[in-house]
């Protein structure tokens, strides 16, 4: 401060200088620059209580800044961000600086703002520390985002962790920089549980969840992808191992024991090579899912490049495997009855595609979808049930053949629709539609019109999962249907649950004033039966009536309900 009082005295010849003018202009102008540089300023004494605030508290915390004062600091952000607040007071004492943190405070009214926190501690005045706060400004990638978090960690969910390093990513490569994702699993979570209670096992995971923040390159890029793993975007240069051996030293300090956590660390390199940002940010999405799926120790891949050739690779796997079951020589199909739950007469059944034994398909037509398969796939279903019915001509009985939303929504699907099912005259009329949610359908006005055109041909329409997701009672009043079947996971509360209970008997009651058919799926207790029929409920599907089988098997001894009889 001499040096510049003698450069102001210079700038001033003839003038004699006032010592405490200048002292009074050096502390405006350092005052200047902290306000210039911070939205709030703030002392925190050495027990972590605010002495001194000074800006724009009103904003920011929704209290005046002499109403801060005597505050405990943690109080003022929000619960999940009170460990890395706690964590970041006690490096700042340490080290003598707190480099910046976003965090976010805690909510007034709203959503929680989020703001940067940096400061230091001045050798000549011992423990106290002297905080600047800005508002963040997210960037532009992110401009609007809400991610969501781990509610214990306040870490980030693997969702929202993706989109974080994609934007990270394209910044670090504008600035000609690398990062790394650091991945960590650690074992023997569940047995410290139970040694250290739950209360001391939710702090240990608060802490871990401040520590890996503050290890983030960013402050916010890390995230809790399972129970017991978890991921942090890192410089490409930082340590490895590091983040495990200090992990494992914090749960020793949680544990009654002082065994701890065996902590593994690997990490990747995110280096996007001649990858597109798109390429980089699926085979992103594909590495975090090889860690997580990975049983212990067999996760290999060490680059973003070497997870796109490994998505490509599977890829290619899918997809040869759902051509194959196109070609009918991977495809297997079972059937399963719906009967009445009044009699337990099979009124119809539904057609199930198999790829693999005793294996959901539910994953692979996902993937059908992604990449733009379904119609062919639904095509080689709708084909391969008419073969099947074609065998039983003798029979009257109806199957239900899944059809995606996004079938629905292709033009070219229904054309080549239309034409197969003209292909077999009367038979074709023994085919019903259940149309999934796996996909959403956007546009209702255009779904309604193939759906009415189907029924107008002599086909039945069944709305499957009703309940299941938001969208359900907007296709119900939208779409021409004769069934809705509900999702199995209201009959699986039925017992137990009033509120289950009370949905499922709303639903049903708006489905009969509607002349919409009712049917419950994953029945399997008698005690479900009896109370579903009593709500109302008219058709029902389970393992109680029979688990999915070959057709002959399926129909049994005793012949369907026919038709017209079923109706």
């Amino acid at each position: 401060m001499t040096g510049l009082v003698r450069a102001r005295a210079e700038a001033a010849p003839g003038r004699e200088p006032d010592p405490l003018r200048e002292l009074r202009n050096e502390r405006d102008r350092f005052v200047g620059f902290a306000f210039a540089a911070a939205d709030l300023l703030l002392e925190v004494t050495e027990r972590d209580v605010i002495a001194f605030a000074a800006g724009a508290a009103k904003a920011l915390t929704g209290a005046a800044p002499e109403a801060l004062s005597g505050r405990e600091f943690r109080t003022l952000f929000a619960a999940s961000d009170r460990a890395i607040a706690d964590l970041r007071l006690r490096q700042g004492r340490a080290s003598g600086r707190i480099e910046p943190t976003t965090l976010q405070l805690d909510p007034v009214a709203g959503p929680a703002v989020a703001i940067v926190l940096s400061g230091c501690r001045l050798p000549s005045r011992g423990d106290t520390l002297y905080l600047a706060v800005s508002l963040a400004r997210p960037p532009a990638g992110l401009a609007g985002f809400e991610p969501q978090r781990d509610p214990v960690t306040g870490l980030l969910d693997s969702q929202s962790f993706v989109q974080v390093a994609d934007v990270a990513m394209a910044s670090a490569q504008a600035r000609g920089e690398t990062l790394a994702m650091s991945l960590l699993q650690l074992q023997g979570i569940e047995a410290l549980r139970a040694r250290s209670g739950d209360e001391d096992f939710a702090r240990l995971l608060a802490e871990i969840g401040a520590f890996l923040r503050v290890q983030a390159s960013d402050g916010t890029g890390a995230a809790r992808l399972s129970d017991d793993k978890f991921g942090v975007l890192r410089p490409d240069a930082a340590p490895s191992g590091a983040l495990a051996s200090a992990i494992e030293r914090l749960s020793r300090t949680r544990d009654p024991s002082a065994r701890g956590l065996a902590v593994s660390e690997r990490t990747v390199c995110l280096a996007q090579g001649d990858l597109s940002a798109e390429d980089a940010t699926r085979a992103l999405a594909f590495t975090l899912e090889c860690f997580v799926s990975a049983p212990s120790g067999e996760f290999t891949i060490a680059s973003l490049v070497e997870g796109f050739h490994a998505q490509v690779a599977e890829t290619v796997a899918r997809i040869s495997r759902l051509k194959n079951a196109m070609l009918d020589r991977g495809l297997d199909v079972a059937f399963q009855p719906i009967v009445r739950l009044a009699d337990r007469r099979v009124h119809h059944f539904e057609m199930l595609a198999r790829f693999e034994p005793e294996k959901s398909p539910f994953e692979l037509i996902q993937f059908a979808e992604r990449i733009g398969m379904i119609e062919g796939f639904d095509l080689c279903i709708c084909q391969h049930a008419l073969t099947q019915l074609g065998a039983t001509a003798d029979s009257e009985f109806e199957v239900a053949v899944n059809v995606s939303g996004r079938s629905i929504g292709s033009d070219a699907f229904v054309q080549a629709l239309m034409a197969l099912l003209a292909g077999y005259g009367a038979l074709r009329r023994r085919v019903m539609f259940e149309v999934t949610e796996s996909t959403t359908i956007t546009d209702l006005t255009r779904a309604a019109r193939v759906l009415g055109m189907l029924r107008q041909a002599g086909h039945r329409i069944c709305l499957d999962d009703f309940g299941a997701g938001a969208s359900s009672f907007q296709y119900l009043r939208a779409l021409p249907v004769d069934f809705v079947k509900i999702d199995g996971a209201y009959v699986a509360g039925i017992g137990r649950d009033r509120r289950d209970r009370a949905i499922l008997k709303a639903m049903v009651s708006l489905c009969c004033d509607l002349e919409v058919g009712t049917i419950a799926e994953q029945i399997e207790r008698e005690s479900q039966r009896s109370e579903l029929a009593a709500l109302g409920v008219v058709f029902g599907q389970g393992y109680l009536f029979g688990r999915p089988a070959p057709l002959l098997t399926a129909l049994g001894p005793t012949p369907p309900a026919g038709h017209a009889a079923a109706s």
